[in-house]
């Protein structure tokens, strides 16, 4: 009897509790919340909970998570919560997920002393970490693959900067580490193939080189795969002693190395064909090939005043006039003079005093002096073509 009772109450409890014609469930009895998609920052999530009574499901949104101190629009970083005066974090790590950092999201900051990016950012905007004073080093990862001018400009104690392997970026563009004059050594990765590239440069940006006024910069590495170092890329580098060109670079830019004051190893690859207006301007070199291949030589590409020597090949048809300035040493011209563009063996460029300064044909018969093999040129090395 007791049984039966007992029995009759559990099934009134449960037509109390569900309607089992319609399936409908009047008094769910919900079990633990489950996530089913964590949140992120920019992100929402889910989880759910189940019914034991009728197995329905409920499902609930999870608010993006908050960051202690960054702002994002989607995937974008667009800035920090508070503003620079206030602004106290010194070490930033962008969470893994964010594609992009927009442009000025971190100008100015003085506090920042490290960035750590996440293997997921594809590009950086201009003047994003611009005049981050306190930034002491950065490394970009391998997903990098465009970054904006002025991007890190005028970050005095950045240090050190390294890129990962495989990484996509084809392009530092003007200004990036403008003015960065801690770090001392830089290793162009191979995917990049244009530094600073002139089209990148309006009218009132001529001074906006890649890594100019970087002073501390004694050490560059190109790799194979870089074609343009443009418009005053290394522009007073005064540190810069040697740079050795891959053999893929084609052009290069006005006043790139300009005011490179200790620049006196200067190892040009075969391959470039242009050398643009003022390029070597007051550098140190005292032996100077400039390879063959090259056509054309800009104005006051070399121009450096002192005693040195430069060998411009046979493939140089356009020489400006003015391409070697003040140099007081000795031009050897590995072809003969071009009557149609004005040139004889009387021939002197601007700043040559005397036509015996200049060897076509690279012949120094007329060479005043044993200046010319003292130092460095070695007939054999460079025969006239």
């Amino acid at each position: 009897m007791k049984k039966y009772l007992f029995a009759l109450l559990v099934s009134l409890f449960l037509i109390s509790a569900c309607d089992n014609s319609s399936h409908i469930c009047t008094n769910h009895d919900y079990g633990d919340w489950t996530i089913t998609k964590e949140a992120t920052y920019f992100d929402k999530g889910s989880r759910e909970r189940t019914c034991s009574i009728c197995d329905e499901k409920e499902i609930e949104e999870i608010s993006v998570k908050e960051h202690d101190c960054l702002q994002f629009r989607g995937t974008t970083v667009i800035g920090v919560k508070d503003s620079v005066e206030t602004f106290q974090y010194t070490s930033i790590e962008i969470p893994a997920g964010v594609t992009h950092i927009q442009g000025n999201a971190f100008r100015d900051n003085t506090n920042i002393t490290t960035v750590t990016l996440p293997n997921t950012l594809t590009s950086i905007g201009s003047g994003a970490f611009y005049g981050c004073i306190g930034l002491t080093s950065i490394g970009f990862p391998s997903s990098l693959e465009a970054m904006d001018s002025d991007a890190f400009s005028k970050c005095t104690a950045l240090a050190t900067v390294t890129f990962e392997e495989r990484i996509e970026l084809d392009t530092i563009k003007a200004g990036t580490s403008k003015g960065c004059t801690s770090l001392t050594t830089i290793n162009i990765p191979s995917s990049v193939k244009t530094i600073a590239n002139d089209d990148s440069l309006q009218n009132d940006e001529e001074t906006n080189g890649s890594f100019q006024g970087c002073t501390s910069l004694s050490n560059v590495t190109f790799n194979e795969g870089l074609e343009t170092i443009g418009k005053r890329a290394f522009y007073g580098c005064t540190q810069l002693t040697a740079i050795n060109t891959p053999t893929s670079l084609k052009a290069i830019g006005e006043e790139a190395f300009n005011g490179c004051t200790l620049l006196a190893n200067i190892n040009l690859s075969e391959g470039i064909t242009e050398i643009k207006d003022r390029a070597f301007e007051n550098t140190n070199f005292a032996f100077l090939v400039i390879p063959n291949g090259v056509t054309k030589i800009g104005k006051r590409a070399v121009a450096r005043w002192g005693k040195n020597t430069v060998v411009v090949p046979a493939s140089a048809t356009e020489i400006d006039s003015d391409a070697f300035g003040g140099n007081n040493g000795h031009i050897i011209i590995l072809r003969a003079p071009d009557p149609s563009k004005g040139e004889s063996t009387e021939t002197h460029f601007v700043g040559e005093t005397a036509s015996n300064k200049i060897h076509w044909n690279g012949d120094l018969s007329n060479c005043s002096s044993s200046y010319c093999l003292n130092n460095g040129y070695v007939a054999s090395d460079h025969q006239a073509q």
